[in-house]
């Protein structure tokens, strides 16, 4: 049996698996003495226990060093899912393997149903004379129906409810998998910067001592195209547009397949093998969920397989033309990059890694596969990546920078000193991770902000929020709760400049 949090170990009379704050007001039952909440918005957890009621976060009832002991089951099958029987990778094409490639399109399709499937399991072990569901989301709802906890339904909901939990299926569709108007234009703007840069290369001529290097852009890499610009030092590739106005133009970057029947048919072949040989088990208390999470990701990368057939097609013949003399990474994240990887360890290309991320869970397998690996420092060094040789610590950029800055930076000004808090979103890598968990610590952090202002104390806050973050939630959250806090919410301003 799943152990719960302490405060979840007494006798209940009814649970109440609530969705969100629209499934709670359709609820036809009035709650009463010894009723419990859960649900997975922290607006529901705050409206019942502000009218004396119990209430608590569905996807949180489990102590934190058992989800940390049970991230290490879930990455077991994370690591293997795309593994047949004799440990080969399944997804193969034109020699190289490629199902480590799928890692960011699928990371939530495994973490989240494992977790629901962890808490409901836990859930289950309530001591509770009925439950209700109210859930909507089909994965919870189908667990919750397989594990005997929807016996007693209610359905519809009421519109006009602000919600407070993180939308992670809509985000990990809008930021990994954009689709529409937009995007399509986007992709147009790209193949032509490609198509002009292939022309000029035909009449420009390679100098062999300017390194050619790719570039995974991000926050511990940007530094390094902006240094090479400056230097003019490096012919870089890039994975997508980097910089502002004319100078995001400036650079080669990797252009967009053009998925055709025969990647159709390559893609149909491999899904087929998929079906057949995938062997891979996840066994959480006893329950076998691996049949739930293999239909999860088959219906996940079945759209998309062809892509990946005609990227890896793509890149292996924009390989063979250029000369490319390292791979720098930030992750072993995206589907370019990643495949990029495995061509450059067929053909000999060295690769280095400048990590972003902490990387505090040494079940993680990600940022692992590189030939050289800059660590943030000797303590990551030693505990994630345990002293290997091909690791070096050398600092962290963005980290350092904020060293620089401090020197400089004007003193605090006490009188009136300034709050500032990060927000993030929802982080989909971590068993104990929940989807309303930034707001209930946003919540805990302003309520003490409160408390400090009625006793006289005088300072500005302002809420930073993250990339993985929704700017307009953050929004309804503070008026709803805090209206009497004058927040200032910033999110499309970098941290050091807030700072």
């Amino acid at each position: 049996m799943i152990p719960l949090k302490a405060e979840y170990q007494k006798p209940y009379r009814r649970v109440f698996l609530a969705q969100d704050r629209s499934a709670w007001a359709a609820c036809p039952e009035k709650l009463g003495e010894g009723d419990l909440v859960l649900s997975f918005d922290y607006g529901v957890v705050r409206d019942v226990r502000g009218a004396g009621y119990q209430a608590g976060i569905i996807d949180h009832v489990v102590p934190v060093e058992v989800m940390e002991r049970l991230n290490y089951d879930v990455y077991k099958f994370f690591d293997r899912w795309y593994l047949d029987a004799g440990g080969q990778d399944i997804f193969k094409h034109i020699g190289v393997p490629f199902g480590d490639c799928f890692q960011q399109d699928v990371w939530n399709d495994i973490s989240y149903p494992a977790r629901m499937a962890i808490c409901l399991l836990a859930i289950k072990g309530f001591q509770a004379e009925s439950f209700w569901c109210g859930l909507r989301e089909p994965i919870a709802l189908s667990l919750a129906r397989r594990f005997g906890l929807a016996r007693q339904e209610w359905q519809g909901t009421v519109a006009g409810k602000n919600t407070y939990y993180f939308p992670v299926f809509a985000w990990m569709d809008m930021m990994v998998r954009p689709a529409g108007f937009l995007p399509s234009v986007k992709m147009g703007i790209r193949q032509l910067h490609c198509f002009l840069f292939d022309i000029a290369d035909i009449f420009m001529r390679d100098n062999p001592s300017v390194p050619a290097v790719f570039i995974q852009h991000y926050f511990p890499t940007n530094p390094i195209v902006y240094l090479a610009d400056s230097e003019k030092s490096l012919k870089i590739y890039l994975d997508g547009f980097v910089g502002n106005g004319i100078n995001k133009y400036l650079h080669r970057i990797l252009p967009v397949p053009w998925v055709r029947a025969c990647h159709r048919r390559a893609a149909a072949q491999l899904l087929e093998r998929f079906d057949r040989e995938h062997c891979c088990l996840l066994v959480i208390d006893g329950v076998d969920i691996s049949a739930d999470l293999y239909i999860i990701l088959r219906d996940r990368i079945a759209p998309r397989l062809a892509e990946y057939v005609a990227t890896m097609e793509m890149l292996d013949r924009y390989v063979a033309r250029r000369r490319l003399d390292v791979i720098v990474l930030i992750a072993n994240l995206g589907m370019k990059a990643n495949m990029l990887l495995a061509l450059g360890r067929k053909k000999k290309i060295p690769s280095y890694m400048v990590i972003n991320g902490y990387l505090s869970g040494d079940y993680l397998s990600d940022s692992r596969n590189a030939e050289w690996i800059n660590a943030y420092s000797d303590a990551v060094k030693h505990y994630y990546y345990k002293d290997a040789p091909h690791v070096v610590a050398l600092g962290d950029p963005r980290m350092d920078a904020y060293v620089v800055a401090a020197r400089t930076h004007a003193p605090s000004v006490r009188e009136r000193p300034h709050v500032v808090i990060g927000a993030s979103g929802y982080d989909p890598i971590h068993m104990y991770g929940c989807l309303s968990g930034e707001l209930g610590f946003l919540g805990d952090v302003l309520d003490v902000c409160r408390r400090c202002r009625a006793k006289g104390h005088v300072f500005d806050i302002t809420l930073k929020v993250r990339r993985n973050g929704y700017a307009s939630q953050n929004r309804a959250f503070c008026a709803e709760f805090y209206p009497d806090l004058n927040i200032s919410i910033v999110d499309a301003v970098p941290m050091m400049q807030v700072l």
